[in-house]
């Protein structure tokens, strides 16, 4: 079986371009598998997502000192890796740089970060691409949190160590003396 060209064709290939739309929407967490799904289908480099990692008008300097006194250290440090490399930071630079600094990312070593978005309601500072593998913010947002992380770890430092009442440091007995 053959084919008809239309005259004056000749052996040249026709270009097709083609562009898919696919909008969907709900919860990031729970996109996620779905996302990252796509990328794999279509390649990371031709998937794009447009997100909401944050309204500019929710991260004022309040917010972002608020936010920020509410991290454990682990969780400041990420923060302040992922502000410096806004707009988009890699994960695995986010994952060595904490490394050199001895604080290797855990399941647990974020949670604060999220616990304190649930406090203070709203949307977070940032958003982890799943299959870009990076974390997005918005640069004026990690220019205000920049701004509080400086401020908060000059306070930190300032306080001192931080001790419920009452505490002391564990004295062990001498060898020999059990």
């Amino acid at each position: 079986m053959t084919s008809r060209r239309p005259a004056g064709s000749g052996d040249i290939p026709i270009p097709l371009q083609c562009t898919v739309t696919i909008e969907v929407s709900g919860d990031y967490a729970q996109l996620e598998p779905v996302l990252g799904e796509l990328g794999r289908l279509f390649g990371e480099q031709n998937v794009q997502v447009v997100g909401r990692a944050s309204r500019s008008t929710e991260w004022d300097e309040d917010r972002a000192a608020q936010f920020v006194a509410e991290l454990k250290m682990p969780a400041l440090v990420a923060l302040r890796h992922i502000a410096e490399g806004a707009p988009k930071v890699g994960v695995a630079h986010v994952q060595a740089q904490m490394t050199k600094a001895g604080l290797p990312i855990t399941p647990g070593t974020l949670s604060s970060i999220g616990f304190a978005v649930r406090r203070l309601g709203g949307s977070p500072p940032f958003i982890r691409d799943g299959y870009q593998r990076a974390y997005l913010m918005k640069p004026d947002v990690a220019g205000h949190l920049l701004t509080a992380l400086d401020a908060e770890e000059k306070r930190r430092q300032a306080a001192g160590p931080h001790h419920p009442p009452g505490w002391a440091p564990r004295r062990r007995p001498p060898r020999g003396a059990r």
